[in-house]
């Protein structure tokens, strides 16, 4: 069994892909917390420490993820949680988000990562972007 290393809250509402990429992710990056809608994450964030916010942009709506991003980013809730978007919305739907991370009033995430990135991959992304944030 891996040891567990951190806790993960994977916001997106598509539940074959979150079901297909979550024991994958336990696996390698240890706990996985999914919720489909922002208002489920809240629940999680109020009631768990979470290391790591990773949020789909298109969620009920286009623009849904974004927009709670940037509502959780004025409210100081990313100054010590950080943001990843795992996403197939960029530049393909007019949104350019990997040029503008951390962008205030933009995009309050530290990285950005497309929903076709191999899971390996994904993994290993942010595992590195935890560790770093550990030193």
């Amino acid at each position: 069994m891996a040891r567990r290393k951190w806790n993960i809250l994977m916001v997106d509402d598509d539940a074959d892909y979150a079901a297909s990429l979550k024991p994958f992710l336990e696996a390698h990056l240890g706990r996985i917390l999914w919720a489909e809608t922002p208002s489920q994450a809240e629940d999680i964030l109020d009631d768990e420490k979470i290391d790591l916010l990773l949020l789909d942009i298109m969620l009920d709506e286009p623009d849904a993820g974004l927009r709670w991003a940037r509502e959780l980013k004025a409210a100081g809730r990313l100054d010590a949680l950080p943001a990843f978007i795992l996403s197939a919305a960029d530049e393909r739907f007019g949104l350019d988000l990997k040029s503008k991370l951390d962008e205030p009033g933009y995009c309050p995430a530290r990285g950005f990562l497309d929903k076709g990135t191999a899971p390996t991959e994904i993994a290993a992304h942010l595992e590195k972007f935890l560790r770093s944030q550990r030193s």
